[in-house]
């Protein structure tokens, strides 16, 4: 009987250290231009955990059709459970098209570091050129 206390006392313990790897977090876009092939622009992330926090590093990479050139900050400081967070990542679209970006999450949370990869989906709308057609003559009228 005092040895079943005892895991159970144990187990106890470790429940209520165990972090769960699913930690609830929202990222959004909150502002973005319209995005052109070869430009470079700058997007604004809102990142939210759901749970208080010591930190969080950010890894941010765009897909074939985006270059991130830089993002920040890389590292959030403590945050609670309800404040968000803004993150400016610049990039530079490389094709027209409809590509994401990877933002992956590494949670500082009681000596423990959950991780989370969110993917936010990006469309690239790059102007076309169109060569304009000549004009045609008027009937009867001869180029020549």
């Amino acid at each position: 009987m005092k040895a079943l206390r005892g895991l159970t006392l144990i187990a106890l313990a470790l429940a209520a250290c165990t972090i769960t790897t699913e930690v609830p977090v929202e990222v959004k876009v909150v502002d973005a231009p319209e995005l052109n092939v070869d430009q470079p622009a700058q997007v604004l992330l809102d990142v939210r955990a759901g749970i208080p926090t010591d930190g969080i590093e950010i890894v941010i990479e765009g897909d074939a059709g985006l270059r991130v050139t830089d993002y920040a900050p890389k590292v959030l400081p403590a945050t609670t459970a309800t404040a968000g967070h803004q993150v400016f990542v610049d990039l530079v679209p490389k094709s027209r098209g409809d590509w994401a970006l990877t933002v992956k999450l590494t949670f500082h949370v009681a000596g423990k570091r959950p991780t989370r990869t969110l993917t936010l989906p990006v469309t690239v709308s790059s102007p076309i050129t169109v060569l304009p057609l000549p004009e045609a003559a008027p009937e009867g009228v001869s180029d020549g």
